[in-house]
């Protein structure tokens, strides 16, 4: 289970309850507390809290900043008055729920030079949760703790294109989810509200864009980049500081790299098309929607135009570094030096008359014999020059909206400046505010199909940014005047075009889905939200036709309709890829739980799982029939079954794992490592020998018992506990392929899955990134396809690739297989238990008769974050602590 997803809505408080003594665990009894959820108050806080840093830790989960501050001054005034808290009664402790956690790059994202504006982000900042505002004020004290840092020395350098402190630009930030959240969405709005014409148009810059202008033109003062003119008084004044032979070969790289330029805009229209075919279910006869391998193959082939063109223009651009001058060295970083002062003098909102700009001698570009070369030419110039000051933090990085450019947002949002009359400077918030406008006028299910995009694409778009630092660094050889090797070039851009295509499967499926769902009173909202953007413009004032589109775009170039080749390769012709069965629909069985979780099935498919706040554990039958199979259940989460019939449980609260036979008798197998008790133990998975492996994070209680939260393995005798990870953040889901050989183990708290091969005596090695997903709950199947329980189930194959979502209504928390047949998919969600029939079943553990989490012979399924399975026998009857640990 994860609180994270009621970050924002609900604020937890517990009481700590004592209900039962289990055993003696080395002279230390058990850890037991019943976690019970309200809202907080100012006077909660005061009263019923230990110490001034808990009742600060319960004011930050108030609802809005004057009362967090309020809140937090009074904590303060209760220890100077001499008051303080040691007469409080009725005790809580407050779990502040963090999504960024204590390592998160607080400063970057602030981007502040005083210590005081720092915390006041910390405090009022709707974009942290309220366990992230103790980590954000301790990041202020320590920043500016160094007097290096102070509000009394220079603030951070904005013409240094490698300093993002004051603009709180950077990778972190254009990936974030927020900011990704918000671009999706208004890709989304563009999408539905478009056509071919205006889905074509693209930037010139987006191509071959691994040096720096992006960045350079996101970190210039007071939103200045993103002036109309920006780019061209750059160029201008770039190539008036060259030579005449390096603006030649400029030219002459320009004459000679058109063509691919024009072929890389033209392959983009097919999947433009194929994506409004199917937003118009248009689809080629006998398919059912896109096909994503051959997408991801499509979109390889066309970012391997881009990396010729990226390889030969890094290679005259390095050659024209190399050769620069120290007075042009000189006069370049002077052009920057002053472009961002009169950014400066202009001011938020200001603007420049033609007479204040850079001045620039002309320079001849009569060399040029194609069209469009003067714009290839200037891109050329803007490239040149960010690169030469950058770095290759600045080549890596991209803006949100780099990806995800078929779907018309660039029109939308720049072809009202671009032509407008007089120069523009874009509003950065546009996109944001757009995003969040859309997403409002969607219903709740339509909103999750857009939202859910941020947790579908993190994978791909993190091994985006690997591929994309890997091909800056080989690029920026050049400049050093050292040999690149062309093919190693094309293979980093031709994988960084296949986890785009990957993406764009994803969002032109979700997208469509939206765009046939909507109401017409929806559509007419949304038309709306266009409209009204382009409604600030004078020329649509005069004319409300003046944005219509017809033809394509070719870059900045208009050109009538292009033929387009057949698009039916793009879509797959069946759906046996599809994990679910034909026609397989999720269905609820069972409703109002307070916080299920653990789902796992016994040898004949019924399925058991818990409500973690409610102290209950659960069973559905096969015939259908909810029933209680144990009160006071220790705060149980995960369950798996062994192979003698004994459902094993993560007590939360009790801090233990224990065993409960079928009469709901319960004895503890490991209450302590060290003699220390666990935190709370979450989820589980028994290996084929029957070793245990589980997770112990920490979530509901305020203080750990362990030194930190990690990963444990009982070994098949029960004689020992091992720690066998030990470097997690929050580890939650877990589970295990059938053979025993490789597992699962989800870092919640840094937000990804890894995978582990297992030894023969229990321990793990060769950890690597899975997913960079932090999921809840997980399970298997007998295809050997991992399923994370985030934002929904999304299920990847043994590869890591992405292969499907099925969507559950609420916050989905943990699945299983089960059943009678063991081909139902059974979810949990913090509130309701859901079924889906499946084409696949869970998968057999090897060597035995029943099933994992996710079994097919009949056995017990259930999920590595709470499943079921049948092992080896598994001894009973130890004491809570009777373990030797290691």
């Amino acid at each position: 289970m994860t609180p994270k997803y009621e970050l924002y809505m609900r604020r937890f408080h517990w009481c700590i309850c004592l209900l039962m003594v289990l055993g003696i665990c080395s002279g230390i009894f058990c850890h037991i507390s019943i976690a019970m959820a309200s809202e907080n108050t100012t006077d909660t806080c005061l009263n019923h809290t230990g110490s001034e840093p808990e009742c600060k830790d319960c004011c930050d989960c108030l609802k809005n900043a004057e009362e967090r501050q309020a809140c937090r001054d009074a904590c303060i005034a209760k220890t100077q008055t001499g008051e303080g808290f040691d007469n409080n009664t009725d005790l809580i402790t407050v779990e502040a729920p963090s999504v960024l956690g204590p390592d998160y790059d607080y400063i970057t994202m602030i981007g502040l030079d005083n210590e005081a504006d720092c915390k006041t982000y910390c405090d009022e900042s709707s974009n942290l949760a309220c366990g992230d505002r103790k980590y954000c004020r301790d990041a202020c004290n320590a920043y500016f703790a160094n007097s290096e840092n102070t509000g009394d020395t220079d603030p951070p350098d904005a013409n240094n294109p490698t300093d993002t402190t004051e603009a709180g630009i950077s990778i972190t930030q254009a990936i974030g989810d927020e900011a990704q959240m918000k671009t999706i969405a208004f890709s989304a709005l563009a999408f539905l509200t478009s056509d071919f014409c205006s889905n074509t148009f693209f930037p010139p810059g987006k191509v071959s864009d691994f040096f720096g202008f992006q960045y350079l033109r996101d970190i210039t003062p007071n939103g200045f980049g993103h002036n109309t003119e920006f780019a061209g008084r750059i160029s201008d004044s770039v190539l008036s500081i060259l030579t005449d032979a390096q603006v030649q070969a400029l030219v002459d790289l320009a004459n000679t790299q058109a063509w691919q330029v024009d072929a890389y805009g033209y392959k983009r229209f097919v999947m433009i098309e194929a994506f409004i075919r199917l937003l118009e279910n248009d689809l080629p006869e006998g398919t059912t929607g896109l096909d994503k391998d051959a997408l991801k193959e499509f979109t390889a082939d066309l970012y391997e135009i881009d990396a010729d063109i990226s390889y030969s223009r890094a290679n005259v651009l390095g050659g024209i570094v190399v050769g620069l001058t120290d007075a042009q060295k000189t006069a370049l970083s002077d052009l920057l030096d002053e472009f961002n002062n009169l950014f400066e003098q202009a001011g938020e909102g200001g603007t420049i008359a033609n007479e204040e700009w850079p001045a620039a001698d002309p320079v001849d570009l009569s060399g040029l014999t194609v069209s469009d070369g003067r714009v290839l030419v200037s891109t050329y110039a803007t490239q040149l020059f960010a690169w030469y000051l950058g770095s290759v933090e600045g080549d890596t990085y991209f803006c949100p909206e780099r990806h995800g450019t078929y779907f018309g947002s660039f029109y939308m949002k720049d072809i009202p400046p671009l032509i407008a009359r007089e120069a523009v400077t874009i509003d950065t918030n546009l996109t944001a505010d757009m995003g969040q406008a859309f997403l409002d006028a969607l219903d709740e299910t339509q909103a999750s199909l857009i939202t859910g995009l941020v947790d579908i694409q993190r994978t791909d778009l993190n091994n985006i940014v690997l591929q994309r630092q890997k091909t800056a660094e080989k690029l920026r050889l050049f400049m050093n005047g050292t040999p690149v090797s062309k093919d190693d070039v094309i293979a980093l851009v031709r994988q960084y075009g296949a986890y785009e295509g990957a993406m764009m499967y994803h969002y032109a499926t979700n997208f469509a889905a939206v765009g046939n769902s909507l109401s017409g009173t929806q559509a007419e909202t949304l038309m709306a939200l266009r409209t009204g953007y382009y409604e600030n413009f004078p020329d649509y004032q005069e004319n409300p036709s003046v944005y219509d589109c017809s033809g394509a775009w070719l870059y900045a170039s208009k050109i009538d309709m292009p033929v387009i080749e057949n698009t039916d390769f793009l879509f797959k012709t069946d759906d046996t890829g599809s994990v679910v069965a034909p026609g397989g629909t999720v269905t609820s069985l069972a409703e109002n739980f307070s916080f299920a979780e653990g789902p796992a099935a016994d040898d004949g498919g019924n399925i058991f799982f818990s409500d973690i706040s409610s102290n209950l554990i659960y069973k559905w039958s096969v015939e259908g029939v909810l029933s209680t199979f144990l009160t006071n259940s220790m705060g149980t989460n995960g369950l798996y079954f062994d192979t003698s019939g004994n459902l094993l449980a993560c007590q939360g609260t009790g801090g233990c794992l224990a065993s409960i036979d079928d009469a709901g008798n319960t004895t503890i197998i490991a209450g302590t490592y060290n003699n220390v008790p666990f935190n709370e133990p979450n989820d589980l998975w028994i290996s084929p020998d029957g070793g245990v492996y589980f997770t112990d994070p920490l979530y509901f209680s305020s203080t750990l018992q362990q030194d930190g939260q990690h990963v444990y393995y009982i070994t098949p005798d029960r004689g020992s506990v091992v720690r066998v990870i030990d470097d997690m953040i929050r580890p939650n889901g877990i589970v295990g392929t059938a053979d025993g050989t490789i597992l699962y183990v989800t870092d919640h708290g840094a937000g990804v899955t890894y995978h582990y091969t297992i030894n023969n005596d229990g321990s793990l090695a060769d950890k690597q990134v899975f997913a960079y997903i932090g999921a809840d709950g997980m399970t298997i199947d007998n295809e050997n396809n991992v399923y994370l329980c985030e934002n929904g189930v999304l299920v990847f194959n043994d590869k890591g690739d992405w292969i499907e979502t099925i969507s559950a209504p609420g916050q989905v928390t943990n699945a299983c297989f089960g059943g009678a047949d063991n081909s139902t998919l059974f979810i949990t969600t913090r509130s309701g238990l859901y079924s889906i029939a499946m084409r696949v079943t869970g998968s057999v553990i090897s060597g035995t008769n029943g099933q994992d989490n996710n079994s097919t012979d009949g056995g017990n399924t259930g999920s590595g974050s709470g499943g079921g399975c049948f092992l080896t026998s598994l001894q009973s009857g130890v004491n809570c602590g009777e373990n030797d640990d290691e």
